[in-house]
């Protein structure tokens, strides 16, 4: 059951945008533009990642780990 005394508009949302260093079809820029949008998002750019390597990358799940603790 949902507590009743939460209040929708006190919650943060909590953002994490992961890039890799060489995606070419979400270059680097275009996630620090991305970034800068989300108030109180964290930002981290996956060294000589492609997009498709970014999953398998230890760096990029650690970041996922972090962000949900």
């Amino acid at each position: 059951m949902f507590a009743a005394t939460i209040r929708p508009e006190t919650l943060i949302p909590v953002s994490l945008v992961i890039v890799g260093e060489e995606d070419r079809s979400l270059p680097v820029p275009f996630s620090q533009r991305i970034h800068e949008r989300l108030p109180g998002s964290s930002l981290e750019i996956i060294p000589g990642a492609g997009r498709l390597s970014i999953s398998s990358s230890q760096m990029a799940r650690d970041g996922l780990d972090y962000s949900l603790e």
